[in-house]
C-alpha cells in the first residue's frame, strides 16, 4: 500500500505518514465502500438489466452530420493554437496552469471546452476511420493526439490512447484474440510518450533528480495519490470545519463556465480551490481529488457516497453495455451513441468529482451539435469533403 509509505508524504510536506493514518483508513473505507456499490451496481446494469436504456437511443428524426462535426473539429483545432500563440506558451514545454493566473484566466473555460471536445473528436474521428478506412481522417486524428501531448496532463493522454487503441482490437477482435505486436507496441508508445512528457516538463534535462522525480511520479505521485490525497483533505477538513458542505463544492462547480476571478463563492468553494487554497495552503495547484468518493461523503456523508456510487454504476454498465453491443454488431450507429454516452459518463464522474463539471457543458453543446434534426443540417449535407 503506497499510501502508507513515509515517502508518499513528501510531496505534500510531510515526512511521515503515521500523523496521517487513521484519516489514510478512514479514506480507504469510504472508498473501498462506494467502489463496492459501484462495481455490484455496473455488473447488474451490464449484465443482468434487461429493460431499455433510454438516453442511448437514436431517433431516426435526427441524423449525425459527420461533415458538420469535422468541420467542428477543425475550427476547435483552429483555435486551440490561436489561443496558444496568445499566451505565448505551449503547456507541456512550460506552465501548465499558464491559464490559471493573471489576464489569461479569463480564458481558462474556453481552453478547457477545446480540451475536451477535441478528446472526444478525435476518438469519434478514429471510429469513422476504422469504418470507411479514408486517410485525412487518420491525419485528423493525430494532429489531436499531439494537441492532447501538449496539453502536458498524463491522464486525457492515456486514457485517449487506451481508449483509441481498445476501439481498434474491438473492431477486428478476431485478430485481436491473443496479445499481439500491435497491442504491445501501443502499450510500449504510450508508455515512452508518457516518461517523454515527464522529461519535457522537467527541462529535458535527465539526471540524478530526474530520475528521483521519474520515481517520485510514478510509484508516489498522481498514479496512486488518490487516497493519500483524500487523508490530507480529511485531516485537514477536521480541523477547520464541523459537519458536511451540503453541496457547496457542487454549486460552485457548476458554475464552471464563469471563470474563479469573477465569482469570489467559485474561488472559495469550488472543489479545486477548496482543497488546494483553504485546506492545504497551497496557491499554484489544481486540487485534490481524494479518490471517487470523498467529495460526495464530504458534501452529503453516506448518503452520497451510495447515490454517486449507484449513478456511477448505471451511467458506465449502461455505456459497456451499448459499446459492446454497438461497436461490435451496429458499427455505423456507434458514433453518435459514443458522443451521447460520453456525456452521461462525464457527468457521472463530475457527481465523483465536480471539477469535471467543466466538461460537462461542451459535451452538451457537442450533442446538441451531433443530433441536429435534419432540416437544420440539411444544407451542411450538400456541401461535399
Amino acid at each position: 500500500m503506497l499510501q502508507y509509505n513515509d515517502k508518499a508524504w513528501e510531496a505534500l510536506g510531510s515526512s511521515t505518514a503515521i500523523a496521517y493514518i487513521g484519516n489514510l483508513n478512514e479514506n480507504m473505507i469510504i472508498n473501498n465502500i462506494g467502489f463496492l456499490v459501484f462495481i455490484f451496481t455496473i455488473s447488474y446494469f451490464e449484465f443482468f438489466y434487461k429493460g431499455s436504456s433510454g438516453y442511448l437511443r437514436v431517433n431516426d428524426n435526427f441524423v449525425i452530420k459527420d461533415k458538420l462535426l469535422i468541420y467542428f473539429y477543425v475550427l476547435c483545432v483552429a483555435l486551440w493554437w490561436l489561443l496558444i500563440i496568445k499566451v505565448g506558451a505551449i503547456p507541456v514545454f512550460g506552465n501548465r496552469m499558464i491559464f490559471d493566473s493573471g489576464v489569461n484566466n479569463s480564458l481558462r473555460p474556453i481552453y478547457l471546452a477545446l480540451n475536451i471536445i477535441i478528446v472526444i473528436l478525435v476518438q469519434y474521428i478514429f471510429l469513422k476511420f476504422i469504418n470507411t478506412k479514408k486517410v485525412y481522417l487518420i491525419v485528423l486524428v493525430v494532429i489531436g493526439i499531439i494537441i492532447i501531448f501538449c496539453v502536458g496532463s498524463r491522464g486525457p493522454f492515456v486514457n485517449l490512447i487506451a481508449n483509441l487503441t481498445l476501439f481498434y482490437i474491438y473492431s477486428n477482435r478476431k485478430r485481436f484474440e491473443k496479445p499481439n505486436l500491435i497491442i504491445v507496441s501501443a502499450l510500449l508508445i504510450t508508455l515512452v510518450l508518457g516518461i517523454g512528457m515527464l522529461f519535457i516538463r522537467h527541462g529535458n534535462k535527465i539526471d540524478t533528480s530526474f530520475a528521483d522525480k521519474m520515481e517520485q511520479e510514478v510509484m508516489y505521485g498522481n498514479t496512486f495519490s488518490d487516497i493519500r490525497d483524500g487523508a490530507f483533505v480529511l485531516n485537514k477538513y477536521e480541523d477547520k470545519f464541523d459537519g458536511y458542505l451540503y453541496g457547496k463544492n457542487y454549486l460552485a462547480d457548476l458554475m464552471s463556465f464563469v471563470p474563479s476571478s469573477l465569482s469570489s463563492y467559485r474561488q472559495t468553494w469550488s472543489w479545486g480551490n477548496f482543497t488546494a487554497k483553504q485546506l492545504a495552503g497551497y496557491e499554484d495547484h489544481y486540487g485534490l481529488r481524494g479518490g471517487m468518493f470523498l467529495q460526495p461523503y464530504v458534501n452529503f456523508s453516506w448518503i452520497g457516497v451510495l447515490v454517486v456510487a449507484i449513478i456511477l454504476g448505471i451511467m458506465y454498465g449502461l455505456g459497456e453495455k451499448s459499446f459492446h453491443t454497438n461497436v461490435l454488431k451496429e458499427k455505423d450507429r456507434f458514433e453518435l451513441r459514443f458522443i451521447i454516452i460520453s456525456l452521461g459518463i462525464t457527468f457521472a464522474n463530475s457527481l465523483s468529482i465536480s471539477s469535471g463539471f467543466h466538461d460537462v457543458y461542451p459535451l452538451l453543446a457537442l450533442a446538441f451539435i451531433a443530433v441536429l434534426p435534419k432540416a437544420f443540417t440539411r444544407i451542411v449535407g450538400r456541401i461535399r469533403l
